[in-house]
């Protein structure tokens, strides 16, 4: 009798402890999936140059539910990945080894950084690279522009330069706004040259007396002739606007 009821003791307490241990190991796993979804990147060529053909190879972790797509996007710079341009999206297959991955090409690669976004399920992350996936495309992936001088009055006129614009045109935009992402609204369109540079000279009658920022983005034909997509410069800031000499 002793020894079926220590048995039966037993029992309950090996049930217990199996609910204690099974229960937060699955509510675990399924928050991780929730929010640990990761994209490791690889590129052919490891170290590619402008003109190359890139194939990206992406290895997606953590989605619980598919289908996975995988979109590659040329990003504004590797600090600053908030104006991006979709270049190419595939979706993910599961191989034999039980890891998602897909396979994207880059045909005539622009300059410039790049990363993957992942999608799946309900994970839907803003449109641009996520982090930990950005690669280069050249030796100087970023572009910066070049402006004659940082401290001018309002009836001087701002010249500034750009190059490596793979495109026929580039958009400029003044702005005195003090929102760090303020919307893109262009002042002044210029051609750009077969070169690639482009110049112009901005009147600053219309502005107003202090700090100013200038941006510019290069519209470039998109990949398969998709439209087109806007590859974005490095902002030239602190350009300091004082009144006109007459001003009182």
């Amino acid at each position: 009798m002793q020894a079926r009821r220590r048995a039966h003791l037993g029992r309950l307490i090996a049930t217990a402890t199996a609910l204690l241990t099974v229960a937060p190991i699955q509510v675990g796993a399924a928050s991780a999936q929730a929010s640990g979804v990761t994209v490791a990147v690889r590129t052919a060529p490891r170290l590619p140059a402008p003109g190359d053909a890139v194939a990206v190879t992406a290895t997606v972790t953590g989605c619980s539910t598919g289908p996975i797509t995988v979109e590659i996007y040329l990003s504004t710079a590797e600090a600053s990945v908030a104006s991006s341009g979709l270049m190419a999206e595939a979706p993910a297959h599961q191989n034999l080894l039980g890891q998602f991955k897909a396979h994207l090409a880059l045909p005539n690669a622009y300059e410039g950084w790049y990363g993957a976004r992942a999608r799946c399920g309900a994970f839907r992350p803003p449109r641009r690279p996520m982090p930990g996936t950005l690669f280069a495309v050249g030796s100087r992936p970023s572009r910066h522009l070049a402006v004659a001088s940082t401290t001018l009055t309002l009836d001087d006129t701002l010249t500034v330069s750009g190059d490596r614009c793979p495109g026929a045109s580039a958009e400029l935009d003044l702005t005195q706004s003090t929102l760090a992402n303020a919307t893109f609204v262009a002042d002044l369109t210029v051609p750009v040259n077969a070169d690639g540079t482009f110049s112009a000279a901005i009147p600053l009658a219309k502005a107003e007396p202090g700090v100013a920022v200038l941006k510019a983005r290069c519209i470039a034909p998109a990949p398969e002739g998709a439209g087109t997509v806007m590859i974005a410069y490095e902002p030239a800031e602190g350009i300091r606007l004082g009144r006109t000499s007459g001003s009182a």
